[in-house]
């Protein structure tokens, strides 16, 4: 984005902050504040414990965070840790306790990971190992057709205990429910009139499910995994409260609610890992359970769960998953919650489900995750499908109940392959959502000989793009300390059904910069207040309430959204494609003319002041121009670099509107102060450019210093650099005439993969992904001038070969006068 010369003060205040300056508020202001936030708002990474531990190495690696901006860890036992340091036994505890009190002293602050590996429940198997009976169980069906007329015996299940018998009619590969026959009695005779029957037999078995350990040996489908505990047996959960929580505190009561402010569960699995085939989740009294929750018996339409029974069907399903999810919530997470506040600690981390919203309520810092590149920037993933949800599942919860924090495990088994230009993009695409902490997946203490193969990539020191990654956290701290003890301004609710988050509505709505939060069916009818047109909902006003849900409303649900349409609200169903009728009615928050599909913006109101962060999620540039809701004196922000600029107004016709534009990646904040008057800014004519090639000749060296004769293309072409994974140097010298009050900029062109620009022996700055342009005004000179490129190129290039990105400095150079 083009501006001019940035405030001078500002700047200097950006430069001369020390390293550690986030552990220190500033005393300069709002500005201070949003230049350089608290520590609690640096990313916090997992940190990968994958091998011998010893207390210097972690003592340095923590100093190391500190060096690049990030002040805050997540303990995380992995695949790798010796056998000798065993999962919450003497030395494990005492390297954490170690920790965090290396954390204490420094400022940093911790979180710790409640499973050794994952998914949560099993205290690494010990759990299972207290009681047997604690192990995860599931419901199996076995099947048999008998002809009537016939006497059946039930006779108890080879494995497990009989839950019930079921005789019902067969009709084609379908049964009949109606008049079916039904027995929870071992030994007891069916007696089957005439007719074609299938007997189905449901048995309470083990499910044989795992979780993955932290030793070797310990994988999936490794004899060694640790067993997955009963989540829905409220004292196997007991038990894993005392044996992967209770340790902690004992260990570190003095740091709890200080350096360890919160606990992570990792989506629990009702089954585990690799459990037998066909089960359904169960435990022993959950058949009584369904009947007290949804008053009727569950045992005769037990065959609905496994195949296709009558009109039936589809409800006794979502019955049945609601049971499971109330019960979840009741016997696990209500019971973690608990312990959490009652040990002065936050619950955090994630359900299972990428939209799966209902159990965020109990956790005191809700989140969700987004792994495994489900979502990637420039594809349709960012908008559809459930994944494409995630960051305002965690953000509606958090604003809804007032919950200071909601968070994202982000770049989780992306592969060794992820760009930086990825990871931005994805940490904006979560921060315009409303996420504000980051815990990015992960930091590796060891990548020793398999362990970098483990859900890859490392982010940290184990990377090459390591001694540039503070200009990262940096950014991300600013935004998320920005977006928290703020104001969400939203006047739009997406209504979610049945713990489901609907996308096609919400796609319209980001693409045409409508602002909205999702709103549970059970907080509609338990939380939601009607104050004239409007209904409240915690802190929340909405004017606006949008139902994207194609089949019939439960009455409840439906009569709560009538009073609020005849109080004056608005509601509208989306039931196809959405138009701008969807938000017909409503006093838009912004007007974007001409139109951008690729900007996404979020409004919230701190310090007095309005402050709109406004991103570009497409693949191109945005130049539009944006008429405010809010009027007053408006001043940029940008978070990268921590400047501030005017705001210029649009051109003449667009009273009030505001001219932004955005390189691709780019996000920046808008500040409006209510209560200073707008500048009538007159927009700075654009003088023509001048453009020069940079054609070289071009040297290339390695870090040794070694020439190799390259043209700009990939250098992967080169027998000798095939492998090669790392920086290279180019070199080159170039005559410029320059002139007074004009601004000059380098563009690199195309880059593989990300690069370090030095003009006549100064640093010009780094640039991980397109463009890759550079302000050279400072820099340059009448006369020749010396250019110094450095390129980095993935670390896939090294680890995961198959993988390998496109190498080296491709151009066409050009230097830019303006």
């Amino acid at each position: 984005m083009q501006f001019p010369r940035p405030l001078l003060p500002l700047i200097l205040l950006a430069s001369l902050l020390p390293a550690a300056c986030a552990e220190e508020k500033p005393a300069a202001g709002w500005r201070g504040e949003l230049v350089a936030p608290a520590a609690e708002f640096s990313q916090m990474p997992f940190w990968f414990w994958n091998d011998e531990l010893d207390n210097a190495e972690i003592a340095r690696q923590m100093a190391e965070f500190r060096r690049q901006g990030v002040f805050g860890f997540v303990i995380h036992g992995r695949i790798g840790l010796p056998q000798e340091i065993p999962y919450m036994g003497d030395r494990w505890l005492d390297h954490v306790r170690f920790a965090v009190d290396e954390a204490a002293r420094t400022g940093m602050h911790v979180c710790l990971y409640d499973e050794g590996m994952y998914p949560s429940g099993s205290a690494h198997g010990a759990v299972v190992r207290s009681n047997s009976a604690f192990a995860a169980k599931g419901l199996s069906a076995r099947s048999q057709e008998i002809d009537g007329p016939a006497k059946l015996r039930i006779e108890n299940p080879v494995e497990g205990s009989l839950v019930a018998a079921v005789a019902a009619r067969r009709n084609g590969d379908a049964v009949d429910l109606d008049g079916a026959l039904v027995t929870d009695k071992p030994g007891e005779e069916m007696s089957l009139p005439e007719g074609q029957w299938r007997v189905v037999t449901f048995s309470c078995v083990s499910s044989g499910g795992r979780i993955r350990g932290v030793h070797f040996g310990e994988d999936d489908g490794q004899p060694g995994a640790p067993p997955a505990a009963d989540l829905l047996d409220p004292d196997s959960v007991r038990a894993f409260l005392r044996f992967a929580y209770e340790p902690y505190y004992e260990k570190l009561k003095d740091h709890f609610g200080k350096t360890v402010f919160a606990v992570f569960t990792d989506e629990p699995s009702e089954l585990g890992r690799g459990a037998k085939r066909g089960l359904q989740p169960w435990t022993g009294s959950l058949a009584d359970d369904f009947r007290r929750r949804r008053g009727y018996s569950l045992l005769p339409l037990l065959p609905a769960l496994f195949m296709e029974a009558g009109p039936r069907t589809e409800r006794v399903r979502q019955d049945f998953k609601l049971t499971l999810a109330e019960r979840l919530d009741e016997t696990y997470y209500q019971q973690l919650s608990q312990w959490c506040a009652d040990h002065g600690v936050e619950l955090t981390g994630h359900p299972s489900g990428s939209d799966e919203i209902r159990p965020l309520r109990l956790f005191q810092l809700p989140g969700q995750d987004m792994v495994w590149r489900w979502v990637l920037p420039g594809q349709p993933t960012m908008l559809e499908g459930a994944n494409s949800t995630v960051a305002k599942c965690s953000s509606s919860v958090a604003r809804h109940d007032a919950r200071r924090r909601n968070a994202n495990e982000i770049y989780g088994a992306y592969g060794w392959h992820l760009t930086m230009d990825e990871m931005k993009g994805l940490a904006d695409w979560l921060m315009v959502r409303g996420v504000n902490l980051l815990y990015p997946h992960a930091f590796y203490y060891s990548v020793r000989e398999q362990r970098a193969y483990e859900r890859p990539p490392d982010l940290g020191m184990h990377n090459a793009w390591w001694p540039c990654y503070r200009q990262f956290a940096d950014y991300t701290s600013r935004l998320c300390g920005l977006l928290t003890d703020s104001r969400q301004v939203c006047d739009v609710a997406v209504l979610s059904v049945a713990n489901h988050l609907p996308w096609r509505a919400a796609r319209w709505l980001f693409q045409n910069q409508v602002d909205f939060n999702y709103l549970e069916d059970w907080r509609l009818l338990e939380q939601s207040k009607l104050e004239g047109a409007t209904m409240q909902v915690g802190a929340m006003t909405y004017r606006l309430v949008i139902v994207d849900h194609d089949e019939p409303l439960a009455a409840p649900v439906a009569a709560s959204l009538d009073a609020f349409k005849k109080a004056g609200g608005l509601v509208r169903y989306c039931r196809s494609e959405p138009t701008a009728e969807l938000v017909s009615g409503l006093h838009r928050d912004l007007a974007v003319e001409p139109p951008s599909p690729d900007l996404r913006y979020a409004h919230v109101q701190k310090y007095g002041m309005d402050f709109y962060l406004l991103t570009n999620e497409g693949e191109g540039p945005i130049d539009t121009a944006v008429t405010f809701r809010v009027r007053g004196k408006a001043e940029w922000f940008d978070p990268w670099t921590a400047e501030f600029h005017p705001a210029m107004a649009a051109s003449e016709g667009q009273d009030g509107a505001i001219r932004v534009r955005l390189r691709r990646r780019e996000s920046l904040v808008l500040s409006i102060d209510p209560t200073q008057p707008p500048e009538k800014a007159t927009p700075q004519p654009r003088t023509p450019s001048l453009e020069a090639p940079i054609d070289g000749p071009w040297k290339l060296a390695d870090a040794s210093g070694r020439q190799l004769a390259r043209a700009l293309d990939d250098w992967r072409v080169a027998p000798e650099l095939t492998e090669f994974a790392g920086t290279l140097r180019y070199e080159t010298a170039f005559d410029a005439a320059t002139k007074p009050g004009k601004r000059y900029e380098l563009d690199l062109g195309g880059v593989g993969d990300w690069t370090v620009v030095w003009l006549n022996g100064r640093k010009v700055g780094v640039r991980f992904w397109a463009p890759y342009e550079f302000d050279v005004t400072e820099s340059i000179r009448d006369g020749r001038n010396e250019l110094r490129v450095e390129v980095t190129n993935s670390w896939a290039n090294k680890h995961a070969p198959k993988d390998a990105r496109a190498s080296g400095l491709f151009g066409p150079v050009v230097l830019r006068g303006r």
